[in-house]
């Protein structure tokens, strides 16, 4: 029987770097490297995405052709769309049902808000600083409801716990990629050999940490101290981290 990996992805959050390191991990990943839609510099590597999922969310179909695939683990990408109340096409009732048909476990990729939501942004200081408010306290602000939202929906279905889901900061990739590479193999059960754990560890590249919280205009962070998204992240996440 399968075991399924669900890594629930938030732009600019490491969720491709995740889906790369279980692939290269040994696992079957739904999804192709590329997207028609997306510049492939924007990731490289490779986004590793169903598009029929993403952010569309599960249904019978498709449900039906992933319990058919003869592979051990089996992860794919799943954003926060489908599991939001506002969502056009489905409910989080209808996902949950969906997914508890799957049995999975959960990665849940983080990041703090200011860094993905930039790196999203792209900044240039040639942007009118009216567009950026905008568009950055909007971001913001869907950051901070996003993520109550699915630990919300993660909490009331009893898979907020160490055994079905595990909480993975971008920051530690980057910083161990060896401790980060264990982890997911870990918790996804996966059997790598020595070579697929040295190919894992060297497919993380630090030069593709573009956007450091530390380094962003004190306008942005200022906008985001009155949002309060980044407190909502340390409140909520941090907690769940593993270190």
């Amino acid at each position: 029987m399968s075991q399924f990996i669900v890594v629930l992805a938030y732009p600019r959050t490491g969720s491709s770097l995740c889906m790369q390191t279980l692939k290269l991990l040994g696992a079957h990943v739904a999804g192709e490297a590329k997207r028609p839609d997306l510049d492939i510099d924007g990731n490289p590597k490779g986004y590793y995405e169903d598009m029929r999922v993403l952010g569309k969310g599960l249904n019978a179909q498709i449900i039906n052709e992933y319990q058919a695939i003869k592979a051990h683990n089996i992860a794919f990408k799943l954003s926060y769309a489908p599991l939001h109340p506002n969502h056009k096409r489905t409910t989080p009732e209808q996902q949950v049902a969906f997914l508890k048909q799957l049995s999975p476990r959960f990665i849940l990729t983080v990041r703090e808000p200011l860094e993905s939501i930039m790196s999203v942004q792209r900044w240039s200081d040639s942007t009118c600083p009216k567009e950026q408010f905008i568009r950055i306290t909007q971001k913001l602000k869907k950051y901070k409801e996003n993520i109550e939202t699915i630990l919300k929906v993660l909490h009331d279905n009893h898979w907020l716990n160490p055994n079905n889901c595990l909480v993975q900061n971008y920051h530690d990739a980057i910083q161990n990629p060896t401790a980060y590479v264990e982890r997911l193999a870990d918790f996804a059960r996966l059997a790598p050999s020595h070579e697929q754990i040295a190919s894992a560890k060297a497919n993380i590249d630090p030069a593709l940490f573009r956007y450091k919280a530390k380094t962003l205009p004190a306008n942005v962070v200022d906008w985001d101290s009155k949002i309060g998204a980044s407190a909502t992240y340390e409140r909520l996440i941090q907690p769940l981290l593993i270190r």
